[in-house]
């Protein structure tokens, strides 16, 4: 079977098999790539009548074909197309690799020499059989005769040369040979000792070469033992921020967790309190503060102590870090921060900022402008969650905030409402996602599929908030289920 890509410049793929299994884990036989697709999203298989089926693996986003959804396992046809999500592909050619030759002896005697060369071929030379004179009268022919006498006296040039060089009895050399003069015991001679120059040089340069080999694969080993290798630990970090004056209020609470950050936030002068809210950290932010934390001298950073208090000011900061080995908490009562406290810190505002979260007390209008921030986000999450079922989770979050930082502003603004409509209906959904899945998990262990029901439990994964319970069973139940997968193939 020919498999085209229609919506992307891959070049098509020919199969000869009767089973192709499609997703984008590297065992599928064709390997997708896009978003939506499952880890095991579906199969085209051929039956003992030579018809070939696909069939859906309890796919997030389902298949089409021709351009309506199946629900069970579908007759195909030449140049059906399939729509797995964003990836369309074409079925062509299906009878490609179900011919099979077979000769059977009596076959094979029946074919002669005219059906295996092409009567008139110049690219197949037959050399022809010379035949026996049939009586001693006749004589054989002249250019057979030459060719006799060719051949015998290549034969003795063969053995007079094979004697020269490997004959070690000079006495035997010289009863066989008639000493006529003595220049060809003398090339004799010298015919011996170039051969023996020439093997030792061989040798010799055999060895070098074998030496040479052994170092170019040892460097590579000696190298490797002494490189450092580096490793990727994961971060835990609690940055508090706490600031008390004659007129507010203000504390802020960063926790980075298992790629995941909630946020807490309570200003009494904007009457805002809020959190935890959790939100995903992508890979590019969190090798960013990684690598300010590496370069920073914060883990060999000693305690400090406190400053003088006052009464009607206080402010208080509080990091905790732990990076792979190394760990380290700091804390700054009414006092300016070190420089190496200050390096880690900037990396927090920064990363905060980009998650459109405040470490510090905002004004009416710089509310405002948060807000705004936040339900742009949030509508680009909801608008965009079947793509991946983890931004209705960060689209209920980004509502959320929008909700929480205008709950002060008197009149409600329009934007507050909406938000609150928009995060009812994303609840509503995760909701539903969550009963879908959770009922596939106990389908596919029911039917011992463990890739199906692990696919189930990942998904799941992603529609709970961390640290939740139900975050934390479902996260049991997949390393259980992963265990008992891995024994089971172990097996076979």
């Amino acid at each position: 079977m020919k498999i085209k890509f229609l919506n992307s410049n891959r070049q098509p793929q020919n199969f000869d098999t009767k089973l192709i299994t499609i997703g984008r884990e590297d065992d599928n036989h064709l390997q997708l790539l896009s978003d939506g697709i499952s880890r095991h999203h579906g199969k085209i298989y051929c039956d003992s009548g030579n018809n070939w089926y696909i069939e859906d693996l309890g796919s997030t986003n389902g298949i089409k074909l021709n351009g309506k959804k199946i629900n069970k396992p579908t007759l195909l046809a030449e140049n059906d197309i399939l729509d797995f999500h964003q990836e369309k592909i074409q079925l062509c050619e299906f009878n490609e690799y179900q011919t099979v030759l077979e000769f059977n002896a009596s076959d094979i005697a029946k074919i002669s020499a005219a059906d295996v060369i092409e009567p008139n071929s110049d690219s197949i030379s037959i050399d022809p059989v010379i035949i026996a004179p049939a009586s001693p009268l006749e004589s054989p022919a002249p250019q057979q005769e030459n060719k006799e006498n060719e051949l015998e006296k290549l034969a003795e040039f063969i053995h007079q040369n094979t004697n020269n060089l490997f004959s070690t009895n000079k006495k035997q050399q010289k009863n066989t040979e008639e000493p006529k003069t003595s220049q060809p015991a003398k090339k004799s001679k010298f015919s011996n000792k170039l051969f023996y120059v020439v093997l030792v040089c061989a040798i010799v340069v055999v060895g070098a070469f074998l030496i040479k080999i052994l170092e170019d694969k040892n460097a590579p080993l000696s190298t490797q033992k002494n490189a450092t290798v580096t490793k990727d630990y994961p971060l835990y970090l609690t940055y508090i921020k706490e600031n008390l004056t004659p007129g507010n209020v203000f504390r802020f609470k960063l926790v980075i967790e298992n790629n995941e950050a909630s946020f807490s936030v309570d200003d009494l002068r904007s009457q805002l309190r809020y959190g935890p809210i959790v939100k995903s950290i992508s890979n590019t932010e969190l090798i960013k503060l990684k690598q300010t934390i590496k370069d920073s001298q914060f883990m060999k950073l000693a305690p400090v102590s406190d400053g003088i208090t006052k009464s009607d000011e206080r402010e208080f900061k509080e990091l905790i870090i732990h990076y792979g080995p190394q760990n380290n908490h700091i804390t700054l009562k009414n006092r300016p921060a070190p420089r190496e406290f200050l390096d880690v810190e900037e990396a927090i505002n920064i990363f905060a900022e980009s998650c459109n979260m405040a470490t510090f007390s905002l004004s009416p209008e710089e509310l405002r402008e948060q807000a705004l921030a936040n339900f742009r986000l949030a509508e680009d999450k909801f608008a965009n969650y079947e793509t991946n079922l983890s931004y209705l989770k960060d689209a209920i979050h980004g509502y959320n905030i929008v909700i929480e930082y205008l709950s002060g502003i008197s009149p409600e603004p329009k934007i507050r409402r909406e938000a609150a409509e928009k995060m009812k209906r994303a609840e509503e959904l995760r909701k539903r996602f969550i009963k879908q899945y959770s009922s596939q998990y106990k389908i596919m262990l029911r039917k011992e599929d463990l890739d199906g029901a692990k696919n189930a439990l990942e998904i799941l994964l992603q529609l709970y908030d961390v640290n939740t319970k139900e975050y934390l069973n479902t996260k049991r139940y997949l390393i259980k289920v992963d265990t008992i997968s891995k024994k089971l193939n172990s097996r076979k």
